[in-house]
Parts: C-alpha cells; sequence; structure tokens
C-alpha cells in the first residue's frame, strides 16, 4: 500500500512540473476574408491564417436593399454561400467574426 502512495504522489509532483507557469499566449493571426458574386450566387470565404495554421471564422451574408434594414442571408464556417433567388438589386456585406475594418461590402449585385 505504502508503494501505491508513493507512485500516486510521484506521478502528481511529475504532472505539476510539466505544466507551464504561465498561461498560453495565442499565436499571431491575420483575418483574410473575400465576397463575390458568380453563377446566381453570393459568397463569402474568411478565416484567419496564424503561425500555427489556418482557422476558419464564422461568417455571417449579410444583405440590404435601397438603404434599407440588412437581412440574414447565409452563414457557415470557412465559406458561407446564398443562392439568389431573385434578380433584384441588392448590397451584400460579410459580418460575423471578421477583424478589421469591416469594408467588406458588395454593392449593387444583380444576382439572379
Amino acid at each position: 500500500m505504502k508503494i501505491i502512495k508513493l507512485a500516486v504522489a510521484a506521478a502528481i509532483t511529475a504532472a505539476a512540473v510539466l505544466v507551464p507557469a504561465g498561461a498560453a499566449q495565442a499565436a499571431p493571426c491575420q483575418g483574410i476574408y473575400s465576397i463575390a458574386h458568380y453563377g446566381g450566387k453570393v459568397e463569402v470565404t474568411g478565416g484567419f491564417a496564424c503561425d500555427n495554421g489556418w482557422q476558419p471564422a464564422y461568417l455571417v451574408l449579410l444583405r440590404s436593399q435601397a438603404g434599407g434594414p440588412q437581412q440574414y442571408a447565409a452563414s457557415g464556417m470557412g465559406v458561407a454561400t446564398y443562392v439568389c433567388r431573385t434578380s433584384d438589386v441588392w448590397t451584400y456585406q460579410l459580418g460575423g467574426q471578421v477583424v478589421g475594418s469591416g469594408g467588406y461590402i458588395l454593392p449593387d449585385v444583380h444576382c439572379g
């Protein structure tokens, strides 16, 4: 019984030594986004290029007409695609986990 207690105490001590003293810092990341329309669709793509690889962002595609309120069009991780239902003129904007000034707008699109 004494041997088991020593082994457990040694394992706990070893684990405590392996844990870093400070909190891990996030790798520097850069947001990369695109918005385009083609073939009756509007698509946004985006994510974060980090030192430890690519991480898709949660994206929301919003749309509005002639200064009206924004409406939800689509959402997704890394990509969001809206399939147009009419050929009316709409303005599309990227939202969600967007880092930066938010200049991701596609104005006056005849989508259909």
